[in-house]
């Protein structure tokens, strides 16, 4: 069977099964395509547009308006190929804001490319010859159709995804360099490599590999950093790089699906991670989006009035994460939600079309209980108090900045370790540079902690859920 999809004002012949969702006809095509729950049905989030109406299932029914559905909007997860079908993507990713980091621009011919690889963003940018940053960009990672976390990755066609990120890396770099290096957690770098990936989804956690990799395609070589364990990846490598460890303790925390805290000085670094899902990225929330233009990064109230600011000052169009971690606070401190997450009604208007809800809330109570549990325990299990700790350092696909306040009010940090809290970027991003560029020294002394498996994590995990 034979649909059309509409992409970018063209028109493309697909060959469908009759028995195969329209999610997985558009990723066969290749379509960077928005699907978080990876085609469970459950975020509502893979919307297409038909040229013909459908009886919409009880799922769309629930999880679409009624103007949606009026306008032949319906979830691909859900429907299925038919005869003469015309399929406009509505939830293809928009333009990601640059990566937040120091570059300059420069057409120098020796370049080093260097790239972050996220579960939600791709940040490929370049070093030249005296390491300074050059012509940063990103965009939404080209596996999103496979869901927004790690297991869903894990879970899905692995040489589909390997296609998919090489093709798009190979679009970013535009030839412009021969050797790429590259940062992403454990499991993103796998994928990356074509590498069996099942070894990372059931105790006992074996990967193929941790070590840097270097691996030769048709338009470049890519040369990994080493990751640390299963679920500490090349990315907190990198971060730590980038950090510069000294003599007193410096926290790095990386507020992404699956969040990676490591605690480090000059000698030692004391690493773990914890499942927060991707409630920090936008996805999972009813009005989330990545921090792109547009997206609410920072939200509170002056004179009981509305303060937003949106990334790159555009129209709001929905809630990033350091703006999900604002709303909740203030809110919070409003007592509209209270303390077990819920809104009165269900929902709480932000601006516009753009509402909270109490499932939403839920969500980040979720995710901040897994940071607060894990940064907690991991301080603990390595004898350090905060007053030890020179800075807390925040980074991923967050938003641009963070409030300390709204960290402490929320329960994210405790208050000690909020007040040294800042929200440093793509600190990946720039640990690649420095590791392309020869700077490579890390402390020798490495100490993984399996919160995971520990009894005491979920103990601690549900004391920390309430807001």
């Amino acid at each position: 069977m034979q649909i059309t999809l509409c992409l970018n004002g063209e028109k493309l012949k697909q060959e469908c099964k009759s028995n195969e969702s329209l999610l997985c006809a558009l990723r066969r095509a290749g379509v960077c395509f928005f699907a978080p729950c990876s085609g469970k049905g459950t975020c509502g989030k893979c919307k297409v547009k038909l040229n013909y109406f459908t009886e919409p299932t009880e799922t769309e029914k629930k999880l679409l308006t009624e103007k949606e559905i009026s306008q032949n909007i319906r979830l691909a997860c859900r429907t299925y190929p038919e005869g003469g079908m015309e399929v406009e993507p509505v939830s293809e990713f928009t333009p990601v804001a640059t990566a937040q980091v120091e570059e300059k621009t420069t057409e120098s011919a020796s370049l080093r490319a260097i790239a972050d690889i996220g579960t939600t963003t791709v940040t490929v940018g370049f070093t030249d010859e005296k390491g300074n940053i050059v012509n940063v960009k990103s965009e939404n990672n080209a596996q999103s159709a496979y869901g927004a976390d790690v297991i869903s990755r894990i879970e899905g066609d692995i040489q589909m995804q390997h296609e998919l990120i090489i093709k798009q890396l190979e679009k970013m770099i535009n030839g412009k360099a021969d050797i790429l290096y590259i940062c992403g957690n454990t499991a993103m770098m796998h994928i990356l490599l074509n590498e069996d990936c099942s070894g990372l989804k059931h105790h006992p956690y074996k990967p193929v590999f941790l070590d840097s990799q270097q691996k030769k395609f048709e338009k470049f070589d890519i040369i990994t950093l080493p990751c640390m364990s299963e679920f500490i990846g090349a990315d907190i490598t990198a971060g730590i790089i980038a950090a510069k460890p000294e003599k007193r303790y410096k926290l790095l925390i990386d507020l992404g699906t699956n969040a990676e805290i490591a605690l480090f000085n000059e000698d030692k670094i004391f690493a773990s991670s914890a499942a927060a899902g991707p409630a920090f990225e936008g996805a999972n929330i009813s009005c989330g989006m990545a921090a792109t233009d547009g997206a609410i990064c920072s939200f509170s109230f002056e004179n009981n009035m509305k303060n937003i600011r949106t990334v790159n000052s555009a129209a709001p169009a929905g809630i990033c994460g350091s703006g999900l971690l604002d709303i909740v606070a203030a809110l919070r401190s409003k007592e509209i939600i209270a303390e077990n997450g819920r809104i009165d009604g269900g929902s709480y208007s932000i601006t516009g079309d753009i509402v909270i809800t109490t499932h939403d809330v839920h969500e980040f109570m979720l995710a901040k209980a897994a940071v607060r549990t894990g940064t907690d325990m991991l301080l603990h299990k390595a004898g350090i108090n905060a007053e030890e700790i020179k800075e807390v350092i925040l980074s991923g696909g967050f938003g641009t900045y963070l409030n300390p306040e709204s960290a402490a009010i929320t329960g994210l940090l405790d208050s000690a370790l909020a007040a040294k809290a800042s929200f440093a970027g793509n600190t990946a991003f720039c640990g690649t540079a420095m590791w392309a560029s020869g700077s490579r020294t890390l402390p020798q002394n490495v100490e993984i902690l399996s919160l995971a498996t520990d009894p005491e994590f979920s103990e601690n995990f549900i004391e920390n859920i309430s807001l």
